[in-house]
């Protein structure tokens, strides 16, 4: 086995360059993971899982005893009951897509705000408002510059 030339130890040198895992990668469905474990699997921010387990569209975290010498309490989630939501969020997007494409509607593509801003921008004729607020703070929106040159040349 090789020795570290500084301190002298033998250590395991991997066969190929990719990091070792720094855990088994068997993962148990009753394991307690954290928020930003949770925040990882899912795609949500903080906010959105403690407002979506309040209102039971998310699970709720388990509260843990408090350690003595410990001040704050802490919360975890239940890996298993995290997967399956997210499982349950993926079948319901799937049943939905079927359903619609069983009635002859097809899903439209999802886009980014800024890709549907580029198309508008690149569609002739394409009549886009711009928000403006009044002076009293109030928003409203008005036509752009170039719809009110077209409505001004029209007879």
């Amino acid at each position: 086995m090789p020795q570290d030339r500084r301190s002298g130890r033998a250590h395991l040198m991997a066969s190929t360059s990719l990091p070792l895992p720094l855990r088994s990668p068997d993962f148990s469905d009753e394991d307690f993971i954290d928020l930003d474990q949770v925040k990882r699997i899912t795609g949500l921010g903080r906010s959105a899982i403690y407002e979506r387990a309040a209102s039971d569209l998310f699970p709720k975290p388990v509260a843990l005893p408090l350690t003595p010498g410990s001040k704050r309490s802490s919360v975890r989630w239940i890996r298993g009951e995290v997967r399956a939501w997210k499982a349950a969020a993926v079948a319901e997007r799937d049943q939905a897509t079927a359903a619609a494409r069983a009635q002859g509607i097809e899903p439209r593509p999802i886009r980014s705000r800024k890709k549907l801003s580029a198309e508008a921008d690149a569609a002739p004729g394409a009549a886009v408002s711009s928000e403006v607020r009044s002076k009293n703070g109030e928003k409203k929106n008005e036509p752009s510059s170039s719809d009110k040159r077209e409505a001004a040349a029209a007879p």
